[in-house]
């Protein structure tokens, strides 16, 4: 018996700095924390307030309003804070050619702040209760009413309705999340679609607490660009099988996996070399 497992399960959505991005539900309380995972792109547009730039989390109104922007300025992080109208600027550049985890945590009463690979990057005292809902949605990857679109990969997004730790925030920044987490509230693993492949149909980005989906927007949804991707490889471990002939190849793959000389019904998982799981079945 043989079975190739073709079409890798992309592990990331890249948005193309034009028009892209998604469109979910702002669930945030008075006091929040935003994270995500990105690879910066290309460069951000710079200013001195976090709506001059382009948003990962974007929650804006036109005009004085109770909303937030949580953004890349300057190729920095900067956060709005429309209750009181303060922008906290980072100080850490993040347009470097890695991943980043990025967060911001609003306290109600206490303040923001920002951190980067969860080390504190900076802090401001912003004394305001208010819930920054003005905008009932969040947009992911755009300063939505500016217009102005990230060109980035996205991995990974969480929603608190806490203020998380420092050292919550370092602990499980490069750590998928086992669920029920308390005070989680949405959850993305963009662990959807297929790397580089056709996804027109794949257009709702996934609530892992199938709470708060989002919706995919201007997404060309097929090729190298715009679309669900995966820059992980394939990684084949140790297999526990009777039958001591059975082949796996190639390995690492970053395409697909062939396994022969299977001769009873099994189950398989495959991991991204970072620990990911790409895909889950069973051979026949």
């Amino acid at each position: 018996l043989s079975f190739t497992s073709n079409g890798q399960t992309a592990t990331k959505l890249n948005f193309d700095g034009v028009n892209d991005f998604v469109a979910i539900n702002n669930v945030t309380t008075a006091t929040f924390t935003l994270e995500a995972y990105i690879k910066q792109l290309s460069s951000s547009p710079g200013g001195s307030k976090a709506f001059q730039g382009a948003g990962i989390l974007d929650s804006d109104v036109a005009g004085p309003a109770n909303d937030f922007i949580f953004s890349i300025l300057n190729n920095k992080l900067s956060f709005w804070d429309g209750s009181s109208s303060v922008s906290t600027n980072g100080n850490i550049t993040i347009f470097d050619g890695n991943w980043n985890h990025v967060a911001v945590v609003r306290e109600a009463n206490v303040g923001v702040k920002l951190y980067v690979d969860g080390i504190l990057d900076t802090q401001t005292n912003s004394r305001s209760s208010t819930v920054l809902n003005s905008n009932p949605k969040i947009f992911i990857g755009s300063t939505y009413v500016d217009k102005r679109f990230l060109n980035v990969d996205i991995a990974e997004v969480r929603i608190w309705n806490t203020g998380r730790t420092g050292s919550e925030i370092s602990t499980n920044k490069a750590n998928e999340l086992a669920l029920p987490q308390t005070g989680l509230v949405s959850y993305y693993k963009f662990n959807q679609g297929i790397a580089g492949g056709n996804n027109v149909s794949e257009t709702t980005l996934i609530d892992e607490l199938d709470l708060n989906n989002g919706t995919l927007d201007k997404f060309a949804l097929t090729g190298t660009t715009s679309n669900w991707l995966s820059d992980t490889t394939l990684a084949v471990g140790d297999f526990d099988f009777i039958n001591s002939s059975v082949q796996i190849f190639p390995n690492p793959s970053s395409d697909f996996i062939q396994i022969s000389a299977v001769t009873e019904t099994e189950n398989y998982k495959i991991y991204s070399i970072l620990g990911a799981l790409i895909k889950t079945g069973s051979i026949d």
